[in-house]
């Protein structure tokens, strides 16, 4: 009988697995599109456009994991969650340094500073989900 319970766990814990990869992968990338779009209204930074490309492809790969769990070979799988993690992170940093020189300059309009200071904490937690995910 424990044999019967152990076949049907392994294809269970895996679907939790990927569901809670889409969904994480889901809520960085509406956070890092939140982030984008109040930085793209008032300011040009390249990473910016970079990083809303790349939350894109996060949604696209959450839908395939939801809609497809079995779909992608485990290798194919790994290697595009971890690429897209280390790029994301990569511009997650590139943006947060950015914004601290943004801030500096920014000091007297009050909506500038409410937007930096909401795309900074968007992009802090964003970083903190994407660390949580194992290559």
């Amino acid at each position: 009988m424990p044999t019967q319970a152990k076949r049907y766990k392994t294809p269970v814990e895996e679907t939790h697995k990927e569901r809670q990869l889409s969904s994480l992968f889901s809520i960085i990338s509406n956070n890092l599109l939140i982030a984008t779009e109040v930085l793209s209204t008032d300011y040009k930074i390249e990473a910016v456009q970079k990083l809303e490309s790349l939350s894109r492809k996060a949604r696209i790969l959450a839908k395939e994991l939801m809609n497809n769990p079995g779909s992608l070979g485990r290798e194919d799988f790994a290697e595009k969650i971890s690429f897209l993690k280390r790029t994301m992170l990569e511009l997650v940093v590139d943006l947060t340094e950015e914004l601290s020189q943004l801030d500096s300059n920014k000091k007297n309009n009050e909506k500038a500073v409410e937007d930096l200071i909401l795309a900074r904490r968007l992009l802090r937690e964003s970083q903190r989900g994407l660390i949580t995910i194992q290559d």
